[in-house]
């Protein structure tokens, strides 16, 4: 079962670039304020025409990144499905997953040629993560590749969660073949939920894991039987 499964988003609408325009502001309303207070609203102005529409598109994206998987993980707490039922539920749902991914991606990407993540940062720290969780359900393993250098500096920085960067490398390095370093990938196997092998220096796992400030394993494996049921025994 392909775990980042739960990944997918129907956009559907073009960026609209993102331009800052010169504030105006009708004398005939701001004739008594301050010179300051005259500037403060035009920075106002300016900072809303510049930025307000990518706070909404990156959100939007966002939203339904998350509404896809909170839906698919809901039904799985709360319909009656046999270990049979799960697996033809989720693949008779991947298209939608891989659609909605897919676009979200091309999305993402026209944004990141129009602003660079520093300026995101500037505009609206939040985005960041928000643009993580994008990266991170992409199908485009080049695109995720090129996104991880700047995970790495923004969580050197503070900027974003730690375990962000973790869950990216572990996806990038699986991808080109090399084994995960922090544990974040599982599937089922054998009846049990357990790391996607091939797994870097396995018995020092809970360790590189607690210096990232991740939980170990065990109760991460817990929370996996929570969201998904437990793992049939084919």
């Amino acid at each position: 079962m392909r775990l980042a499964l739960i990944s997918a988003l129907m956009l559907g609408a073009c960026v609209t670039p993102i331009t800052a325009e010169e504030p105006t502001i009708p004398l005939t309303e701001t004739a008594d304020l301050t010179p300051n207070a005259k500037w403060l609203i035009g920075e106002f102005e300016r900072r809303y025409q510049a930025e307000a529409a990518l706070n909404e598109e990156i959100g939007r994206l966002y939203a339904r990144d998350q509404f896809v998987r909170n839906l698919i993980i809901d039904m799985f707490n709360r319909e009656q499905m046999t270990a049979l039922d799960r697996e033809q539920f989720i693949a008779g749902t991947s298209d939608i997953f891989t659609r909605v991914d897919d676009e979200n991606t091309a999305a993402l990407k026209a944004i990141l040629a129009e602003h660079d993540m520093d300026d995101i940062a500037m505009f609206n720290p939040d985005l960041l993560m928000k643009i993580f969780h994008i990266v991170q359900h992409s199908n485009d393993e080049a695109f995720q590749a090129e996104m991880l250098p700047e995970f790495r500096q923004l969580a050197e920085a503070g900027k974003v969660d730690q375990q962000a960067y973790a869950l990216l490398y572990d996806r990038v390095t699986l991808g080109q073949g090399g084994a995960q370093r922090y544990g974040t990938q599982y599937k089922c196997i054998s009846g049990e939920w357990t790391t996607t092998p091939p797994v870097e220096e396995p018995a020092a796992l809970d360790e590189r894991r607690a210096e990232l400030g991740m939980m170990p394993m065990s109760e991460y494996m817990e929370i996996a039987v929570q969201l998904y049921g437990d793992c049939p025994d084919e």
